[in-house]
C-alpha cells in the first residue's frame, strides 16, 4: 500500500521479501484484489488456486473459494483463478480461468456456482461487475484481446 506523499510502500498481503507459499500468510501469483463494503480485502492467489479474505490491517488471510494446492474442475476447486470482484452482499465472482468459466461463490460457501462456462470467450481474465445490474459482467479475453459484457444466463457473449 502506498499512501499519498509516501517514500516507501507496505506490504499488506504476502511476505515483504518475496517469498511464495500457500500458508494463510504467503501467496504464490497474486493477479488481483477487490475490497467488499466492510473493508475486507479479496486476491486471487492465483497459483495456488485459491482467493484469500483479509480483514483490515491484518496479513493473516484466510481461504474464501477453492482449496489451495494444484488446480480443480470440481465445484470446491478452482483452476488458476485471476479477476475478481465483490457484490453488495459479498458474493465473490471469480474469473476461474483455467476452467475457463466465470463462478460465484456465496459467503461461508463451499463450493462455488457456475455462471458463465465461456468457452466463446476463451482465456477469460478479468471481471467486474457492471455498474447498476444485478446479472451482468464485464469480462476480459487475452486470446480474443476484447471486453465483453455478459449477462447471467445468456448462451453467447453481447
Amino acid at each position: 500500500m502506498w499512501t499519498s506523499g509516501a517514500v516507501s510502500g507496505v506490504t499488506v498481503a504476502g511476505d515483504s521479501t518475496g517469498t511464495q507459499g500457500s500458508t494463510s500468510i504467503l501467496l504464490k501469483q497474486p493477479s488481483t484484489l477487490t475490497f467488499d463494503d466492510n473493508g475486507f480485502m479479496y486476491v486471487s492467489d492465483q497459483q495456488n488456486n485459491r482467493v484469500q479474505r483479509y480483514p483490515p490491517n491484518s496479513l493473516n488471510g484466510t481461504t474464501v473459494a477453492g482449496h489451495g494446492g494444484g488446480g480443480s474442475s470440481a465445484l470446491n476447486g478452482l483452476n488458476n483463478p485471476t479477476g475478481i470482484d465483490v457484490d453488495n452482499n459479498s458474493n465473490l465472482y471469480i474469473a476461474d480461468t483455467g476452467n475457463n468459466r466465470l463462478v460465484v461463490w456465496a459467503p461461508n460457501a463451499t463450493n462455488g456456482t457456475i455462471l458463465i462456462n465461456a468457452l466463446l470467450i476463451g482465456h477469460m481474465y478479468g471481471v467486474l461487475l457492471a455498474p447498476g445490474s444485478s446479472n451482468q459482467v464485464y469480462l476480459s479475453s487475452q486470446d480474443q484481446h476484447s471486453i465483453y459484457l455478459w449477462t447471467f444466463g445468456a448462451s453467447n457473449r453481447a
